[in-house]
């Protein structure tokens, strides 16, 4: 039997070198970035929804001691509303109303009160 120059082993894989990898391979990626940073974890995803709740969100308009504006909608509702005495800043009457005792209601208490601005709003265009 003749004699092989060859080094027989039990290693598998290239004998030669491996260009560098290894090498690389245990340099690593840098610290581990915060469970917040790491796409697909948990508080990730948390993060993400509760950042688009706060881009939802409109900001707080008015003058209001709260800083939110409500709005009432209706005739019998706004009257009511002004009877009451419920802070009010604009009323807002629709063009071509019918002009019934409830709208003059309204628009007496409005001029009494004084400081509400009084604004005609367009008739809403509905298509069928």
């Amino acid at each position: 039997m003749a004699a092989n120059n060859r080094r027989m082993s039990g290693k598998k894989g290239a004998q030669v070198g491996s260009g560098g990898q290894r090498r690389r391979g245990l340099e690593g990626k840098g610290p581990t970035p915060p469970a917040e940073a790491r796409k697909g974890h948990k508080k990730n995803r948390i993060a993400n929804s509760k950042a688009k709740q706060v881009q939802r969100r409109p900001a707080p308009r008015g003058r209001g001691g709260k800083g939110t504006s409500e709005m009432v909608v209706g005739r019998n509702p706004v009257v009511e509303a002004l009877r009451e005495g419920v802070p009010a800043v604009t009323l807002y009457v629709q063009q071509f109303i019918d002009n019934d005792e409830r709208v003059r209601e309204a628009l007496q208490l409005v001029a009494e009160r004084g400081g509400v601005h009084l604004m005609e709003a367009p008739a809403p265009s509905w298509t069928a």
